[in-house]
């Protein structure tokens, strides 16, 4: 392998300038929610892009399986129209109550039941776009900022003038739902691109009182009111990455045969944070050669961490 070489900036420069393939796999696509899946869908590649989880899988079918259809201006009108009122309402999906203050809670439930309805892109985007706006509550949720709070209708229809600014047509873009070892094991594309989750899983409790973040929050608005889903999440994630491993050990295990699966495609691109690099490089060897490693610091670039892009 070549010397590691140091980088500071985006990641996503970075995998533009040492690779040089037209169509890329991503089998971890809600890892950094859609961010890398749509840049490279942008630069005009083919883009194979997978996930577990509903949100992540919506999130791109609206911003990477995408081909130009936007949330137009009646069709938002027609979400927003009338949304709102008491906070006695019964809520559809009480789970929501836990991600924002009730009177907001009732806001997003109407809203999330008329999405609904719209179609899978669009329906896409507007999931984006409302748990964007759940944010909004989330850092508005304290008295200092009481008298600066905006309408909730008005920061929806930001995110969605925001959300079809970057909807385009450049490239192929396709979602999958499916477990990603079984997502791996028929190549795809020229490249794979992996950041492998966290060895902790995806969190599927929380303490009594506390707000679900992360991935459990995206599910908890993005599911709505289905009344089974967390126990479908948990039987769904049980045995993959999505699950919480026990021991360094296995977790490594798993990523050695999530390698071995993946030799099929020409070109590995992995994302690796920097405790883990020596034991990833190690994963790596047992099936080829690395053929670089890149040293990234995107702490200032993009508020992220320092870490390897290895190129196998």
């Amino acid at each position: 392998m070549s010397q590691v070489k140091e980088y500071v900036g985006a990641e996503i420069m970075l995998l533009s300038k040492i690779i040089k393939a037209d169509s890329y796999a991503i089998p971890f696509g809600g890892r950094n929610p859609m961010w890398m899946p749509w840049w490279l869908k942008t630069l005009g590649k083919t883009v194979h892009t997978n996930d577990l989880l509903h949100f992540s899988y919506m999130d791109a079918v609206g911003m990477v399986e995408n081909d130009g259809v936007l949330l137009d201006a009646d069709t938002v009108s027609g979400l927003l129209e009338g949304l709102g009122g008491s906070s006695n309402r019964a809520l559809e999906n009480p789970e929501l109550a836990k991600l924002v203050p009730l009177e907001d809670a009732v806001f997003y439930d109407q809203l999330r039941g008329r999405i609904e309805r719209l179609a899978p892109r669009q329906r896409g985007m507007a999931l984006r776009a409302g748990f964007n706006t759940i944010r909004y509550s989330q850092i508005m949720d304290s008295s200092r900022f009481v008298n600066l709070k905006m309408p909730l209708s008005r920061i929806f229809e930001r995110e969605v003038l925001e959300l079809n600014k970057r909807v385009t047509s450049a490239g192929n873009g396709v979602a999958y739902r499916m477990d990603a070892t079984e997502f791996v094991a028929s190549p795809k594309a020229q490249a794979l691109y992996i950041q492998f989750p966290l060895s902790t899983g995806i969190s599927t409790e929380y303490a009594v009182g506390a707000r679900p973040r992360g991935p459990l929050g995206r599910e908890i608005w993005a599911r709505g009111p289905s009344k089974n889903w967390l126990p479908e999440l948990r039987t769904a994630v049980k045995g993959t990455f999505g699950d919480r491993f026990t021991s360094r050990e296995g977790y490594l295990s798993a990523v050695t045969d999530f390698l071995e699966k993946a030799e099929g495609y020409p070109t590995w691109v992995l994302n690796v944070e920097e405790s883990d690099y020596p034991d990833m490089l190690r994963a790596i060897t047992r099936f080829r050669k690395p053929k670089a490693a890149h040293r990234i610091d995107t702490r200032e670039a993009s508020g992220g961490y320092m870490g390897y892009f290895v190129v196998a």
